[in-house]
C-alpha cells in the first residue's frame, strides 16, 4: 500500500464505490501566533489556519507547495470545529479524523520515552555518562539520507534528570531513532525491559512513517503498539503520563486497517511543515 486510496476506508466507501472519479479532499490545520511568543498577550491572538490538497494528486506532488492551497483563516479562540465537522454528509467524526504521527510521536510520546531511557540507563544503571552519549552522536558516520537532519549535538543533564521533554526537532528525533539503536546497543544488557520497550517503540515510529506498507503491517503495529503500553506502564513511576498514549490506542489499533498506515503517512506534518513555514511567514507579512 503506497496511498491513502489503497485503504480499505476508501475502497469499502460506498460514497467512492458510487463515484470512483470523485475528488477526494484532505484538511490540514495548523496554528500560527502573530504576536511576540513570549508576550503576555500568547495564544490571546492565534490564528488556525485551514489548509486542502486532493488525494486525487500522486503522492509525490502533493505536499508540494504549489498544490497546498489556503481554505480558510480563524481565531483559535473563536473555533467549535466540533459542531461544523459532525454536521458534513459522508464524513464520520469517528473514522475520519487522521492522527498525524509527527505530532503523536515525534514531539509527544517520543521526546519524554527518551528522556526516561536515558535517566535509566545513565543515572540509575550507570551504563554510560551523557558526555560519551554526546560524543558518539557528534562522531557518527551518517549517511547522506541523515546529514542534514542530524541530531543536536548535546542531550542536556537538566532535560535527562528531570525525565521532561528531549529538546530536538521532528526530524532529528526521526533520525535518532535510527542512530540509537546502534550506539546505545552495545552498551545496554539484552533483557533490559526498559530498552527493549523503548525499542519496540522505535519499531511503532519507524512503520508509521515509512513511505509504504503491506496488508500485514496494521496487524504487526497491533502486536506492538500492545505490548509497548502494558510494559510502558511499568516505568510509569519516573516517567510521564502522556495524552498521546491514549491517542496511539485509540488511533493505531483501532483505525490500522481502514485507515491504513500509508494513510498517515500521507497526513504527515513531517512532510508539510517546511511548506506550512512559507505560507505562514507569507500570512504573518500580510498581516502587519
Amino acid at each position: 500500500m503506497y496511498d491513502i486510496c489503497d485503504g480499505e476506508f476508501i475502497r469499502n466507501s460506498p460514497f467512492f464505490q458510487q463515484n470512483p472519479n470523485a475528488i477526494q479532499v484532505i484538511l490540514n490545520a495548523d496554528d500560527v501566533e502573530i504576536v511576540n511568543p513570549l508576550g503576555s498577550h500568547i495564544k490571546k491572538h492565534k490564528l488556525t489556519m485551514f489548509y486542502f490538497t486532493k488525494a486525487n494528486i500522486p503522492p509525490q506532488y502533493r505536499s508540494k507547495l504549489h498544490v497546498i492551497q489556503l481554505l480558510a483563516i480563524a481565531k483559535t479562540n473563536d473555533l467549535r470545529v466540533e459542531k461544523k465537522v459532525m454536521k458534513l454528509t459522508n464524513f464520520s467524526i469517528t473514522s475520519g479524523l487522521v492522527q498525524d504521527p509527527m505530532h503523536v510521536f515525534l514531539e509527544g510520546i517520543l521526546p519524554k520515552e527518551l528522556s526516561s531511557l536515558l535517566f535509566h540507563l545513565v543515572f540509575t544503571q550507570k551504563l554510560f555518562t551523557l558526555k560519551w552519549l554526546n560524543g558518539k552522536i557528534r562522531s557518527f558516520n551518517y549517511s547522506y539520507l541523515h546529514i542534514k537532519n542530524k541530531p543536536e549535538e548535546t542531550f542536556e543533564k537538566g532535560d535527562v534528570e528531570n525525565c521532561t521533554h528531549i529538546k530536538q526537532s521532528s526530524s532529528a528525533l526521526h533520525t535518532s531513532c535510527q542512530i540509537l539503536p546502534l550506539i546505545l546497543g552495545p552498551k545496554v544488557e539484552l533483557d533490559n525491559e526498559h530498552w527493549i520497550n523503548f525499542l519496540r517503540l522505535v519499531q511503532i515510529v519507524l512503520l508509521c512513517l515509512s513511505s509504504y506498507c503491506n496488508r500485514e503491517t496494521a496487524s504487526v503495529l497491533r502486536i506492538l503498539i500492545g505490548l509497548y503500553l502494558r510494559i510502558s506502564r511499568r516505568f510509569v513511576s519516573k516517567s510521564f503520563v502522556c495524552p498521546k498514549k491514549s491517542t496511539i490506542c485509540c488511533i493505531y489499533l483501532n483505525k490500522c486497517s481502514s485507515m491504513d498506515p500509508s494513510n498517515i503517512i500521507a497526513a504527515c506534518a513531517l512532510k508539510l511543515n517546511s511548506d506550512f513555514l512559507k505560507l505562514k511567514n507569507l500570512q504573518q507579512l500580510q498581516l502587519l
